[in-house]
């Protein structure tokens, strides 16, 4: 004899629908899981540095330096650091300089905007010597973003006069 079973199944129709909408809801779970990891390796400091380096009539006793550094990454650079190798040494030197517009950690620089700033490098005991009007000078920008990467440009630089 047949045994009868009272229990009722789901319709094929019904258990296809309750299939793709789980897999379209664990689809939607892992791809805001990656977006949001994929950005985070993504955002990168990134800069763009021109400098001009110049002594006056090629023997005055002070040279200037003028720096402008264009944020070309995607995350706000909160300092910029900038530093050279002087005429007979090996080891960097670093140039103090203040920017415009002002850079730190609560006045960050954005994506996309620039900043400039001039020192002026004179002698003394303590000093480096000053560039040679005519000779090329390896310049070290390094800035850091607001999530501590860092980004750093080696520039060689000619000195005018």
């Amino acid at each position: 004899m047949r045994e009868v079973n009272d229990r009722r199944s789901l319709s094929t129709l019904i258990a296809t629908i309750i299939l793709i909408a789980v897999t379209v809801a664990a689809s939607l779970v892992v791809y805001a899981l990656f977006t949001g990891v994929i950005s985070t390796y993504t955002q990168s400091v990134q800069c763009l540095a021109s400098i001009d380096l110049v002594r006056p009539g090629g023997s005055a006793n002070y040279a200037v330096v003028a720096v402008t550094v264009k944020n070309t990454g995607s995350v706000p650079i909160k300092s910029i650091s900038v530093q050279y190798v002087p005429e007979g040494q090996t080891s960097l030197s670093s140039i103090s300089l203040t920017w415009d517009p002002s850079i730190s950690d609560s006045n960050p620089l954005p994506p996309g905007a620039s900043a400039s700033a001039t020192a002026v490098l004179t002698t003394g005991a303590s000093l480096p010597p000053l560039p040679i009007s005519g000779k090329t000078y390896t310049f070290v920008i390094k800035v850091t973003g607001t999530g501590g990467q860092t980004f750093t440009e080696t520039l060689s630089v000619t000195c005018g006069s």
